[in-house]
């Protein structure tokens, strides 16, 4: 029988048709929220993204990343090593992003002057975070900083301002700064400052000029000299989370933030690179530094001498830290409350290639889909083209009525009829469900599924698989993407520039107005790293040496199927990753599941965008 005779990748296509979801509790799995402030008195935009372990009943803490001048670091809060480090001392993650209003001396970052309004803005947001997340202790929970550049200089700042708040802090390399000597409390707060020597010589004076005269007072806090380092990162990341994890111990043991103990630490000698125990050493007569603990101290002198030393990164090998990617599962951010709601233009509106006049109203009917091109498809059934007020919703309004589908849901188009009354099977009886339970679309799948018919399922299938899906994704290999958001459970242009793509695939409509009218013959654009499609065409054609299985075993050498075995050629690339990720998570349990999550088990989610970026580009 067929059922004998697939491969372990015959789930991959299972895994790119309709949606999934399910409600969850608090603890089913990691929380990641959005959140912004109105303008202030010293900065343009202020915006925050938080992210909790999923098993973390009650975080402790939370770590606050700042990125560079005026730059965007919320994709931090994304970052497998920060993520792995929160889940390991259960502590939250916000990652940040703030910019300046325009003025004159654009060198001098005046949002990092936090008394004057942005430190009060991360304040509210952890605020607003901890209502939404279910979290209240993160309104008050102590926090710790790290940042690079314009981000260390924030850091230490913030910690000028509210020492009380702040259970350590990393300075990294920049180079304005508002405080010199801080208060008594501030420098009672560990810190890290690092330089680098190859770095602007008035960034590396200011800093080292700063922990000059706070040393001098009594400031519990270690220069950091990086050797054959200008303006970069270094080895500040991997240093400072080992340094919050041993002052965590030290501030954190009871559970509330105390000061650290007298006489606990050691003491570095900044010119012979060698420390000593506080409680051994003498007084001083060269410059030093305070270190909380000697495997700190270790990493210390081995930066400052160039040699390797062991980093948290053995651990994070060991118990890696899996997150739905959030770029891929589209969130829509949550509405303020009390907003008012926008007009809705009440003009007809007309779209390319139809001679039909729809209002934005007519457009945004679940129970009658906009047809702007009716003699492009056969005639729809009831469940397509009405659904069945007020329990399921038309086929034709997510899934557009020729079925080409859009990011956050499906392309049904060209399916085995068979294959879709399967998953809507699945989707009744909770063995598809979805990694990110917060996600709207793949809920309203579920609910749409439970009200159906066998019948309406069966009309359904029968007309989505009557017809070819067509090439409805270009997809471009880039290094930088238009900076977007997201609205209408989809990536759409932010009309603000460009960003790094770093590890993501960004998903968006060719023409956002066309789209928002559910122009069914308007397609999207994905951006995909530079050399994923190349990578992917690896693994899809040959298991990447036993990495996976090759695809085309099942799904065919051309990807487009074989008989019962959906294809996979030109289908969104995003809702690909979606897929695959929630069956080697295991929230999906349909037929042959367990054979896909074999195939699936040692994949990363950057295989998994080099395999959506291959398949995706293949003519379907």
């Amino acid at each position: 029988m067929l059922r004998n005779a697939v491969r372990p990748m015959i789930l991959l296509a299972a895994a790119v048709v309709l949606g999934a979801g399910t409600t969850a509790a608090r603890q089913a799995g990691p929380i990641t929220l959005e959140e912004a402030a109105a303008a202030g008195a010293n900065y343009d935009k202020a915006e925050f993204r938080l992210w909790i372990p999923g098993d973390a009943a009650r975080v402790r803490a939370v770590v606050v990343l700042v990125p560079g001048s005026n730059g965007d670091g919320r994709a931090m809060a994304d970052d497998a090593f920060w993520q792995g480090f929160a889940a390991r001392n259960r502590l939250a993650i916000v990652a940040c992003r703030f910019t300046d209003k325009p003025h004159d001396q654009g060198f001098i970052e005046e949002y990092v002057n936090v008394s004057k309004g942005s430190g009060q803005a991360l304040v509210n947001a952890l605020g607003a975070f901890a209502m939404q997340s279910k979290h209240p202790e993160i309104a008050t929970a102590p926090i710790m900083l790290w940042g690079m550049s314009a981000g260390g200089q924030f850091n230490y700042e913030f910690a000028a301002w509210k020492p009380e708040r702040v259970i350590a802090f990393v300075v990294n390399k920049g180079g304005i700064y508002y405080s010199a000597l801080v208060s008594s409390a501030a420098r009672q707060v560990p810190a890290l400052l690092f330089v680098g020597d190859k770095d602007l010589e008035f960034r590396t004076n200011t800093i080292t000029g700063l922990f000059a005269v706070n040393r001098r007072a009594g400031a519990l806090w270690a220069l950091v000299t990086e050797p054959d380092t200008a303006h970069a990162v270094g080895r500040s990341r991997d240093v400072g989370a080992m340094f919050f994890e041993d002052v965590i111990a030290l501030r954190l043991g009871s559970g509330a933030l105390t000061p650290v103990p007298d006489k606990t630490g050691f003491i570095g000698d900044l010119k012979a690179v060698t420390y000593q125990p506080v409680a051994t050493a003498a007084a001083p007569t060269v410059p030093t530094a305070w270190l909380p603990t000697e495997k700190i101290a270790k990493a210390w002198q081995a930066v400052l001498t160039g040699r390797p030393f062991e980093t948290m990164a053995g651990a994070q090998a060991a118990a890696p830290v899996m997150v739905p990617p959030p770029w891929a599962y589209t969130v829509n951010p949550p509405v303020t409350p009390g907003a008012p709601r926008p007009d809705v233009d009440p003009n007809p509106k007309q779209v390319p290639g139809s001679t039909m006049s729809l209002t934005v109203a007519q457009t945004r009917d679940a129970y009658n889909p906009p047809d702007w091109h009716p003699s492009a498809h056969p005639q729809m059934p009831e469940p397509v083209a009405h659904g069945r007020r007020p329990a399921m919703r038309a086929c034709g309004f997510c899934h557009l009525v020729n079925g080409q589908g859009r990011p956050e849901n499906a392309s049904l188009a060209g399916l085995p009829a068979a294959y879709i009354v399967q998953q809507m099977a699945d989707f009744k009886s909770g063995d598809r469900r979805s990694a990110e339970p917060r996600m709207g679309p793949p809920n309203a799948m579920i609910q749409d599924a439970k009200a159906a018919t066998d019948e309406e399922i069966r009309s359904a299938a029968a007309y989505f698989s009557s017809f070819p899906y067509r090439k409805w994704v270009r997809v471009v290999e880039a290094k930088d993407a238009p900076k977007s958001r997201v609205s209408g459970s989809m990536h759409v242009p932010a009309n603000d520039g460009t960003e790094p793509l770093g590890q993501r695939i960004i998903e968006m409509p060719e023409d956002l107005v066309r789209t928002e009218l559910r122009d069914a013959s308007s397609g999207f654009v994905a951006y995909v790293p530079a050399g994923s499609i190349a990578k992917g065409e690896l693994l899809v054609k040959t298991g990447g040496a036993g990495r996976t299985v090759a695809c085309g075993t099942c799904h065919g050498s051309d990807l487009k199927g074989l008989g019962p075995v959906p294809p996979l050629a030109g289908r969104s690339p995003s809702y690909t990753v979606r897929q695959m990720y929630d069956l080697q998570q295991g929230v999906r349990k349909g037929p042959w599941s367990s054979l896909m999550k074999g195939a699936l088990e040692k994949l990363t989610v950057d295989d998994m965008i080099a395999i959506a970026a291959y398949t995706s580009s293949r003519e379907p």
